[in-house]
């Protein structure tokens, strides 16, 4: 391993007197062309790896009144429960049918490089059978993770051969126990078209299952308690065995008096739903939904997202820059919609930063963001502003990567792809960043959450 690789190890002083001699090597050997990807990647300035606490630090400690906390929860719980609503309207068939419109206006590629044929489109149009949209109007939960898609399908498409992870036909993920709105039933019977709370897409029907109103109304008189982080085991009461990993940003129906036990959805024969009590070793790991707000949560919450492989709209139940808004600020009651542009103009007060300067947007995000309440988003990515320790403002995100162009001016990606706390301008060392596609020179606002 290269000294770069393990620079966390040395002081700081140690490590500049290193970097002064070893730097400047490894980039004289690098500046021809960036042919070696992990060459690049172990330049590229990350803060996965040190010290956090300088960050905890800026966490304000009670951000909100006990009003404005109740204020948010009870607009959460208005979005989550929705698609069992009374309120809830029949979406356009613009929505369903618009996954195979662009497909069949677009040049795309199957997982094998191969791109999509005469005959793939003409199966799916048939199994869509949106001649007869919408042929049902069902409640119904999801009993597993599982992917909203543009069509049912459960294979990919990309832009071009090598644009893998970027999907076009994933919509997002969606874990169990999730509120659901059928409103179509393919030809065959094996998919379905849902709302989910945040978005709207073609779910397999083997990982829903369906709900009375009196089911629903149940659930919904039960307390909520959220999940504050990653691969919690949930155990069967019935059967004494593991059943569910439950995940951060996740919630479900409490077990009256019971703190580390809560319900969740299981698919019958006959597709109902039943609901099942499960329990969790680790009693802290569940806490009433709409916690308040603290430094210690927030910390813990941080850490354990830490390093997150990317997952482009869930994509193998990862997150993606927008999901890691969603579920890290949802424990709080804080409710976000599904992608980077909606949570900036609906998640809370939004500023416009598009007129700036690079040195006038990072004035701005220091003297007015609040560490942990303030999106910084740009076209396509939304961050989290952590702070400015040393007076420069950083982020905490899930980030693919950041380009740059070789010596014949191609342009070549660095791949990060995970969750990351970054300055604004990650990459800014590496041979051929340009600094007018910085993630800072591409910031157009911030919003300010709870506002």
């Amino acid at each position: 391993m290269s000294f770069l690789g393990l620079s966390f190890l040395f002081s700081d002083r140690t490590r500049g007197l290193l970097l002064c001699v070893v730097l400047p090597m490894l980039l004289a050997g690098c500046m021809s062309d960036l042919a070696d990807p992990d060459l690049a990647h172990r330049e590229l300035a990350i803060y996965d790896r040190v010290d956090l606490m300088p960050f905890f630090a800026m966490i304000p400690e009670k951000p909100f009144t006990e009003t404005q906390q109740a204020s948010l929860k009870e607009k959460y719980s208005e979005h989550w429960f929705r698609p069992w609503g009374k309120s809830l309207v029949v979406p356009d068939k613009s929505q369903p049918s618009w996954g195979i419109s662009y497909i069949s206006e677009t040049v795309l590629y199957r997982e094998n490089k191969r791109s999509v044929d005469a005959l793939f489109l003409k199966k799916i149009t048939a199994e869509m059978n949106l001649d007869a949209f919408p042929n049902a109007d069902t409640l119904a939960v999801s009993v597993r993770y599982t992917h909203l898609k543009y069509i049912p399908d459960h294979g990919s498409l990309f832009e071009t051969p090598d644009d893998f992870p970027f999907d076009v036909l994933q919509v997002t993920s969606v874990g169990p126990g999730t509120p659901l709105r059928i409103w179509h039933v393919s030809r065959d019977g094996l998919w379905v078209y849902v709302s989910a709370p945040f978005a709207s897409g073609w779910v397999s029907v083997l990982d829903i299952a369906t709900m009375t109103a009196k089911d629903t109304a149940w659930v919904m008189s039960l307390p909520m308690y959220a999940v504050m982080k990653d691969s919690v085991v949930a155990v069967s009461l019935e059967t004494q065995r593991p059943v569910l990993d439950l995940s951060l940003g996740q919630h479900y129906p409490g077990v009256m008096g019971q703190r580390s036990q809560v319900y969740v959805p299981i698919r019958q024969s006959g597709g109902q739903a039943r609901w099942s009590v499960v329990a969790v070793e680790d009693a802290m790991a569940l806490q009433p939904f709409g916690v308040t707000w603290s430094r210690q949560l927030v910390a813990q919450l941080a850490m354990g997202v830490m390093g997150e492989p990317y997952g482009w709209g869930g994509l193998f139940f990862h997150r993606d820059c927008s999901a890691l808004m969603r579920d890290f600020l949802a424990p709080f009651g804080i409710w976000l919609p599904r992608n980077s542009a909606a949570q900036a103009k609906y998640g809370g007060r939004y500023e416009s930063l598009s007129m700036m300067t690079n040195e006038e947007k990072t004035r701005a995000i220091v003297g007015k963001g609040r560490p942990f309440l303030t999106l910084l988003w740009l076209k396509g990515h939304v961050m989290l502003y952590v702070g400015s320790p040393q007076g420069e403002p950083m982020a905490l995100h899930n980030i693919w990567g950041v380009r740059v162009r070789d010596r014949l001016g191609q342009s070549q990606k660095v791949i990060i792809g995970r969750t990351v706390i970054t300055d604004l301008e990650p990459g800014k060392s590496l041979p051929g960043f340009d600094l007018t596609q910085s993630l800072l020179s591409r910031i157009e606002g911030m919003t300010f959450l709870g506002e």
